[in-house]
């Protein structure tokens, strides 16, 4: 009935007491997110899982109101009020091509007080005072190179569409819109659509709608600011000798030329072959494509390939 869980201890995981600030906890949740992300710890599951959990306790103890039910559920033991069309109180995930989406509502929680005043003495029932309606968050999942290319996608997703004051109801309706991501987003940047959100009372406005980004890491490929970063194996015939090596790309197999005497810590840099400069206005101004090397040596080597070496090492025979 809860789109969290009561036995959890949110605080916990943030290191943080039931009555730490909304300043405090967004600070215990940076700290540990920088920390514990997929992009510092490639491949360590339990800090994947950490990673999860850490923002699993910033959607619940970082939101007002779902921080106040949740608290009232754990304290007091009280059970979900429930109403049309809600369901699990209004949130869920879906996926569409690759892009997965999760949807909340933060009106849902004022509800929850206001019915617990009516029953309570808190504050006379379900209120009509007038006030905005709540912004509503997705959480946009993309991949690596849809962060590159951009993408166009009609979403669908469930928004309070007005109250009921009599019956003490909020209705609900399913509603389309058409998010146009960016080519070059980053993880945590948000596209708002205005009045997109929640119901307003009694006349009121709507809230906006927040689509968050968030990247998920690739094999091949990592980012740095605007550039894309990859490792390409090389021989040490190709750092002495010079090479054209091929490099995998968002836009295909690349070719890269190692320059004779290269040295293994040298990073090769290709123009404009990075993500677009979004923050430059120009859509044709990109970072660049920035290839690290990582020396293959031979396991195994002929005789005759070892009398080569070590004539090239002058140590003879």
């Amino acid at each position: 009935m809860y789109d969290f869980d009561p036995q959890k201890d949110y605080y916990s995981v943030l290191g943080l007491s039931e009555g730490a600030t909304d300043e405090e906890i967004k600070k215990a949740y940076r700290k540990l997110a920088m920390q514990y992300h997929p992009d510092r710890n490639k491949g360590d599951k339990e800090a994947e899982e950490k990673f999860k959990e850490i923002n699993a306790a910033k959607d619940v103890i970082g939101n007002p109101q779902k921080r106040q039910q949740y608290d009232a559920v754990r304290k007091g033991g009280f059970g979900w009020f429930g109403w049309g069309g809600f369901g699990d109180g209004g949130f869920g995930w879906f996926s569409t091509d690759g892009a997965t989406f999760q949807f909340g509502g933060g009106d849902i929680g004022d509800i929850f007080g206001d019915l617990l005043g009516g029953f309570f003495g808190w504050g006379g029932g379900f209120s009509n005072r007038p006030r905005r309606g709540d912004d509503l968050e997705m959480i946009m999942n993309i991949s690596f190179e849809q962060s590159y290319f951009g993408l166009e996608k009609e979403i669908e997703y469930v928004v309070i569409t007005d109250y009921d004051m009599e019956t003490r109801r909020a209705h609900e309706a399913k509603k389309k819109i058409e998010v146009k991501v960016p080519a070059g987003i980053m993880s945590w940047q948000y596209i708002k659509f205005s009045g997109e959100g929640h119901a307003g009372r009694n006349g009121w406005p709507a809230g906006d709608l927040y689509i968050k980004i968030m990247v998920k890491p690739a094999n091949n490929w990592q980012r740095e600011g605007d550039n894309i970063v990859v490792k390409a194996d090389v021989s040490v015939y190709d750092l002495v000798l010079g090479a054209d090596i091929p490099v995998e790309h968002p836009d295909g197999k690349l070719t890269v030329k190692i320059p004779k005497g290269t040295q293994v810590t040298d990073i090769l840099k290709v123009s404009n072959r990075g993500f677009p400069k979004m923050s430059s206005g120009l859509g044709s101004k990109k970072g660049d494509m920035l290839v690290k090397l990582r020396v293959s040596m031979p396991k195994k080597i002929s005789k005759k390939e070892e009398k080569l070496w070590r004539e090239l090492a002058g140590r003879g025979e």
